[in-house]
């Protein structure tokens, strides 16, 4: 692998990693922080049904029968009260409303599938709500609630149910601020990790590109003088030269001129001159043959 797909390999694993850990803080964290809510304020809302149900056993009161009772009202007024609830509502097992703070709702069945399907089976039913959304039951609530149905089970048999209305506005404001700290200093903290990995990897490959330069010219210059080299043709060993003529025998013995010899076994060529003292010599010749 070259250093340059290395580079952005590694620049490619940096931005994957950014947005998992995005991805993991948005799909994976923030729901696990609100079913912590949900599962806390899920197991309160037992735990006040399991108290208004002894609170009636204790006095003999019956949920379904004895719930316009002065008595009955009182002591759901206190847990309304102790407890803060929003909201509380008593279901006999036909899903009729049997009580509610809300007094218009007294009578109104419930008739969805989660009540029918899930609570009168027994099996605790909860959901958290946000504010200015519908409810279960379809109403529109002012505040962040978590809704919790609680089956009331006697020998295995359902007699009835508890809707308990918790307001979770407060904890739901402090999760989405501490969430959103949290968000917000992960992608920072990001943001700059990228930023430099991204800075150290446009220098390396500026580096890499200087580089690859470099060896590119090194290789060309090579090139260049290995064909400069196999087209020099080089004299080596020992020359025979005549010593008077200076003439020279090649491998075959044959004398040849010293122009000749050269120009065949190398690449040089000669061009005819006079030095100056051959000059002077000369010119004393000719001087000398002139009557």
């Amino acid at each position: 692998m070259s250093n340059r797909r290395f580079l952005l390999l590694i620049v490619a694993v940096s931005l994957g990693a950014v947005i998992i850990l995005g991805g993991f803080n948005l799909f994976i964290l923030t729901p696990a922080f609100t079913d912590l809510i949900v599962e806390k304020n899920e197991t309160k809302a037992v735990k006040i049904a399991q108290h208004l149900l002894e609170t009636f056993s204790d006095i003999g009161l019956n949920p379904e029968s004895d719930s316009t009772s002065p008595v009955f009202k009182q002591l759901v007024a206190i847990a309304v009260n102790d407890f803060r609830l929003m909201k509380l509502k008593i279901f006999a097992a036909d899903g009729r409303t049997v009580f509610s703070t809300s007094a218009a709702e007294i009578g109104v069945v419930n008739g969805h599938d989660y009540f029918r399907d899930r609570v009168a089976r027994g099996e605790i039913f909860t959901k958290l709500v946000d504010r200015d959304t519908n409810s279960l039951e379809n109403q529109l609530v002012s505040a962040d609630v978590v809704e919790t149905y609680v089956p009331i089970m006697e020998n295995g048999k359902f007699h009835g149910a508890f809707e308990i209305y918790l307001d979770v506005t407060k904890e739901h404001q402090k999760l989405h601020a501490l969430l959103f700290r949290m968000h917000l200093s992960m992608a920072i903290l990001s943001t700059l990790l990228l930023g430099i990995v991204l800075f150290i990897a446009r220098k390396a490959d500026l580096s890499f590109i200087e580089q690859e330069k470099a060896e590119a010219e090194k290789k060309n210059l090579i090139a260049e003088l290995r064909k400069a080299l196999e087209e020099v043709k080089t004299l080596r060993g020992i020359i025979p030269i005549c010593t008077y003529c200076k003439k020279i025998r090649d491998d075959e013995g044959m004398w040849n001129k010293l122009e000749a010899y050269i120009h065949e076994h190398s690449e040089a060529k000669f061009s005819h001159g006079i030095c100056p003292e051959c000059f002077a010599e000369q010119m004393e010749k000719l001087a000398a043959e002139e009557p």
